[in-house]
């Protein structure tokens, strides 16, 4: 924990160990739908704009440094940064109800081919630098590129490998089928998180891990036994994020906070270096080009 007592925290605040920082998101071109899940990085906006660059299949471990991650501060090691207070707002047809998750994206695979039934294996270019154990961190498959078209059927995951927080190297087996996409309607849009909608064999924002794990560490192998044929590009991104707090969005127009320190105190960790950005998961249909806007409030000591 980053302070002792609530009079800790002042002390600190008051000796300047504190930033405010303002963040905003178009949505993008594409409707979002009830249900599904999003990754806001993709946005136009402050900061920039995410496309999950590297090679292909290659691990990136992105910093604050990247261009598309919230700014929080900078390092301040030997002191420890928590969040005090989150604030957001959504503006746009049915962009509330809706959640918000805070992440730290600790490590990213590129250029997955979303069109091929093959293995696919990973390469190890990068290591974690942050949450280097792997506990807490959970992964997410993402859009980031698409020509259109409709597959053939519901891609289905058949072989997710990795390594999980005890350097177990395993397939995930416990969780029982994964699809991808609600159903076989189209390609998914960039941005959208493929395996969560209101459908079965969806696992949420987040992919399950074996029964015991608590965390992954990378990801070895990845297989679709079928895939996203009837385009000519469809490729996504694995990602390992750690998920930090959420903020509900109750109303359009209408801003949603979280307090982490008040009434008890929270105030989840940043490490230095972090890489944070929003997830979204609308309640109603949510129109293009909508708008999210808001802050953070840090503090270390």
């Amino acid at each position: 924990m980053s302070y002792s007592s609530l009079d800790d925290i002042a002390a600190e605040l008051s000796a300047g160990k504190q930033t405010m920082t303002p963040w905003f998101k178009l949505s993008g071109g594409a409707a979002h739908v009830a249900g599904n899940a999003y990754d806001l990085s993709f946005g136009t906006g402050l900061p920039g704009a995410n496309t999950y660059p590297g090679t292909a299949l290659n691990s990136v471990a992105p910093n604050e440094t990247t261009g598309w991650g919230i700014y929080h501060g900078g390092n301040v090691t030997p002191d420890t940064k928590a969040v005090l207070n989150a604030m957001a707002m959504a503006v746009g047809t049915n962009a509330a109800p809706g959640i918000l998750i805070l992440v730290d994206v600790a490590l990213y695979y590129p250029g997955i081919d979303l069109r091929v039934p093959t293995l696919q294996t990973l390469v190890q270019a990068a290591a974690l630098t942050r949450y280097t154990d792997g506990v807490g961190l959970r992964p997410y498959v993402v859009c980031t590129a698409q020509s259109g078209g409709t597959p053939a059927s519901t891609p289905v995951v058949s072989v997710f490998n990795y390594r999980d927080q005890g350097d177990v190297d395993a397939a995930l087996t416990s969780v029982g089928t994964i699809n991808f996409t609600a159903g076989a309607a189209g390609i998914p849009p960039v941005s959208k998180i493929l395996h969560c909608a209101p459908a079965a064999n969806h696992h949420g924002p987040f992919l399950p891990l074996n029964a015991g794990d608590t965390g992954i560490k990378r990801v070895n192998s990845f297989q679709l036994s079928t895939a996203y044929t009837g385009s000519t590009t469809t490729t996504g991104c694995i990602v390992l994020a750690k998920p930090i707090t959420m903020i509900p969005l109750v109303a359009v127009g209408v801003p949603g906070e979280r307090s982490l320190f008040a009434p008890a105190p929270v105030l989840p960790p940043i490490p230095d270096g972090a890489c944070l950005t929003w997830l979204y998961f609308p309640g109603a249909a949510t129109a293009a080009n909508s708008t999210f806007m808001g802050s953070l409030d840090l503090g270390w000591g």
